[in-house]
C-alpha cells in the first residue's frame, strides 16, 4: 500500500466528469478535473472534455453531462485547450499550453510523471507498479489521466488506498468527490440520492459576477433580455475602494429588487474600458460586500455567484463557512444552502459557478429552479 502525506489537487481544465487528474508533490497524490480557476494547472470552473496524455482539451462529456450551448462555437467542436475560442483569450489566465505538464513545469520544480489512460486500465497491482516506477525515476507530481466513466472508480480507490484512513489535504475539484463517491457508492459505503426536490422559483434573485469570460457576458446579455436588469460596478470604484459610489450601486440594486426585477451585479467582464487590472480579491470581496448588504434588506433568497478567480473572496467576505447540496440545477455547478453563522447570508440558497460554465441561459435555470 502506498503511503502518502497529502493530498493536493492540480486544477486541470476542460476535462468532462468522467475525466480525472491527479498530481503527486513529494509523497503526496493529488487529483481533479475542470473546476477551478485557481489552483494548479490553468482550471476554470466546470468545463466538459477530454484530458488525454497529459494534454487538455476543450469538448462536451459524451456520457451524462447536459452539453454547453454557447453561441460562440458549435457544440460538437472539440478544441485543444490552447485553441479553444474562448479559453485560448481569456482576459487574465488565457490558456496558451495544452500539455498539463508543461504547465505545471512553469510552477514547480518538481518533475512531473504520467499515469496515462493505457496504465489505468491495468490491474490495481500493476497500477501500484507503475506509480512506483514513476517515482524512482524522480517524479515530485504524478498526473493522471482519465477518459471514461469507470475509471474513476479506479481512481477513487486508489485514493482511498493512498490515505490509508488518514485525512488528506486536497486542493482542487470535483474530480476527487467525483472518483471517491462513485468507489464509495460501489462498496456500498454511502448510499447515493436518486431523487432531488425541484427547488422552483425562486423570485427575484441577485446575481454577482467578477467574470472575465466572454461565456458569461453571453449568459448576462442572455438574462437581460430576459427580464434581468444590471448594476455595472466600474473598475475605478474597485480599484479606490469608493464607498459612496459601492453606496450608489447597493441602493441601485436594492431598488430594482424590490421592484421584482432580478438584479446582475457585475464588473463589465470583456467590456471593461481600461486594462487595469483588479486583483481577484479586490473585486471578490467588494462583490461580497455588496450581497451581504442586501441580503442584510431581505430582498432576496438565492444567491449566485459568478466568477472562479472571485468567488472564493466573495464567499469568504460574506462568512460562509461551507454550503449543503439542494439540486444539480446545472452540472458542475449545483444549487446550495449557505451556512453562514452571524451574517444574513446564513441559510439562503447559494449557486456557484466558473466563467466558463453554462449555456446562455444559465441564470433564467437558477432564478426558475426548474430540474
Amino acid at each position: 500500500m502506498t503511503k502518502t502525506k497529502t493530498i493536493i489537487t492540480t486544477a486541470i481544465a476542460a476535462l468532462a466528469l468522467a475525466t480525472a487528474s491527479l498530481a503527486v508533490p513529494g509523497q503526496a497524490f493529488a487529483g481533479g478535473h475542470g473546476h477551478g480557476g485557481h489552483g494548479g494547472g490553468h482550471g476554470h470552473h466546470g468545463h466538459h472534455g477530454h484530458g488525454h496524455f497529459g494534454h487538455g482539451f476543450f469538448g462536451h462529456g459524451h456520457h451524462h453531462h447536459r452539453p454547453h450551448s454557447c453561441r460562440r462555437w458549435r457544440r460538437d467542436l472539440r478544441h485543444r485547450l490552447d485553441r479553444h475560442p474562448s479559453m485560448s483569450k481569456h482576459p487574465v489566465t488565457p490558456a496558451d499550453e495544452s500539455d498539463l505538464r508543461l504547465r505545471l513545469k512553469k510552477q514547480t520544480k518538481k518533475k512531473t510523471g504520467l499515469l496515462d489512460i493505457t496504465q489505468l486500465s491495468k490491474s490495481k497491482p500493476d497500477i501500484q507498479k507503475e506509480v512506483q516506477r514513476i517515482k524512482k525515476e524522480g517524479a515530485g507530481i504524478l498526473l493522471i489521466d482519465a477518459v471514461y466513466q469507470e475509471q474513476l472508480t479506479v481512481i477513487g480507490e486508489l485514493l482511498e488506498d493512498w490515505a490509508d484512513g488518514k485525512s488528506l489535504f486536497s486542493v482542487g475539484s470535483s474530480g476527487i468527490g467525483s472518483a471517491l463517491g462513485q468507489f464509495w457508492n460501489e462498496r456500498g459505503i454511502i448510499e447515493p440520492v436518486s431523487e432531488w426536490s425541484d427547488p422552483g422559483d425562486a423570485g427575484p434573485i441577485l446575481v454577482i459576477s467578477g467574470s472575465c469570460s466572454p461565456v458569461t457576458d453571453a449568459q448576462i446579455e442572455y438574462a437581460l433580455t430576459n427580464g434581468f436588469d444590471e448594476v455595472i460596478l466600474e473598475e475605478k470604484v474597485v480599484l479606490k475602494d469608493d464607498k459612496k459610489a459601492m453606496g450608489s450601486a447597493i441602493w441601485k440594486a436594492q431598488v430594482l429588487l424590490q421592484k421584482g426585477k432580478s438584479v446582475i451585479v457585475h464588473a463589465n467582464g470583456t467590456k471593461k474600458k481600461s486594462r487595469k487590472s483588479i486583483s481577484p480579491e479586490k473585486l471578490g470581496r467588494a462583490l461580497g460586500r455588496i450581497a451581504r448588504e442586501i441580503a442584510a434588506q431581505g430582498l432576496y433568497r438565492r444567491l449566485v455567484i459568478s466568477g472562479g478567480d472571485t468567488s472564493s473572496y466573495a464567499a469568504r467576505e460574506m462568512g460562509i463557512l461551507s454550503v449543503e447540496m439542494i439540486a444539480p440545477l446545472v452540472v458542475g455547478a449545483p444549487l446550495c444552502k449557505a451556512t453562514a453563522p452571524g451574517s444574513p447570508i446564513d441559510g439562503l440558497e447559494v449557486n456557484l459557478k466558473g466563467g466558463q460554465v453554462g449555456a446562455n441561459n444559465y441564470f433564467l435555470v437558477l432564478k426558475e429552479g426548474r430540474l
